[in-house]
């Protein structure tokens, strides 16, 4: 072998074991709908859903560009990814990355696993309403039909309830904090209770979603 080739193959090897070194890597952050500060980085995402992210980019990163298998990047407004289905979701991003004189193009990847938005809506504690004659709220499950209150909880700041009677009209407005108050002036027999959205954890995946405002009229 002559000397120009052997110092060909040397230099083609130390080149490509340079190149090894450049390894892309991915921060993808998801964002709680509430914004608020999760005690460990989310790793779940709602199927079907516009679920925020945030990208975390290197200064010597160049992004060419960005995809996932399962569903679209969305970036109108707030960049977000949405899942088609449920099931894991892996994002990819072609980079092009420069440290010194090295410099290569490569994919780096980030997975996460998408779920359905359980059936839950937020009622009242009936026995607690007409015993007690304050108001429990609790995650109720419509598919098995069973309280779910260990494993949702409603969290962030929501609006009072309030409290209509058909002949006198609107009668009160019961905060949050006079929930467990005895209101027994106004939860009476034939008034409605008019709630409002709630904001409902998943305590598994620390996932938020919205339910409905809803009405409840006391029988």
């Amino acid at each position: 072998m002559s000397r120009f080739i052997l110092f060909s193959l040397l230099f083609v090897s130390s080149a490509s074991m340079g190149q090894r070194f450049l390894k892309g890597s991915l921060d993808v952050v998801i964002v709680k709908e509430d914004t608020s500060v999760s005690s460990k980085p989310l790793t779940y995402l709602w199927a079907k859903a516009k679920n925020k992210i945030i990208i975390n980019q290197k200064d010597n990163v160049e992004v060419l560009s960005i995809w996932t298998d399962n569903g679209i990047i969305d970036s109108t407004d707030d960049i977000g990814i949405i899942p088609t289905r449920a099931g894991f979701v892996t994002i990819y991003e072609k980079q092009h990355i420069q440290t010194g004189e090295l410099h290569d193009t490569v994919i780096a990847t980030k997975t996460f696993k998408a779920i359905n938005r359980p059936p839950v809506v937020i009622t009242i504690d009936a026995k607690k309403l007409s015993k007690k004659k304050i108001i429990v709220l609790v995650p109720f499950d419509t598919l098995h039909y069973e309280a779910v209150t260990g494993m949702y909880q409603v969290v962030g700041h929501y609006d009072g309830v309030s409290v209509t009677n058909k002949k006198k009209g609107q009668l009160t407005v019961i905060e949050p904090y006079q929930f467990n108050t005895r209101n027994g002036m106004y939860l009476r027999k034939g008034n409605v209770l008019h709630f409002p959205a709630f904001s409902v954890k998943d305590v598994k995946t620390d996932l938020i979603f919205r339910t409905t405002p809803f009405d409840y009229k006391i029988e």
